[in-house]
């Protein structure tokens, strides 16, 4: 393998490795964000949602700064907050407006 070769193979991986460490920099930032926790109920503008997973996500603004945001998975609920019979599931995003309803199941 050539010098040069062997240059190109190292910038691949530093590139690689960058790319590893922003995604894990922006799930931590996106994690420490989060404003709620899994068994919330959440209450977006077409889904209730009872939270059984947290993940994340990112966005790119116009001057293309990164923003990372937490994802709530979970059952969709009917206005009885009981899960659909379907069982569909929804993801709701942190930065909608998200209204945390009351579990009066608990």
């Amino acid at each position: 393998m050539s010098e040069l070769s062997a240059l190109q193979v190292d910038v691949k991986d530093i590139d690689r490795n960058a790319i590893k460490m922003k995604n894990l920099l922006m799930r931590d930032y996106a994690m420490s964000k989060a404003r709620f926790a899994i068994g919330d109920i959440l209450q977006g503008s077409v889904f209730t949602i009872l939270v059984t997973n947290i993940k994340w996500g990112s966005t790119r603004g116009y001057s293309d700064e990164i923003n990372p945001y937490a994802a709530y998975c979970g059952k969709i609920l009917t206005k009885k907050l009981l899960p659909r019979k379907d069982g569909d599931t929804a993801m709701l995003n942190d930065y909608d407006d998200l209204i945390k309803l009351e579990n009066k199941g608990n």
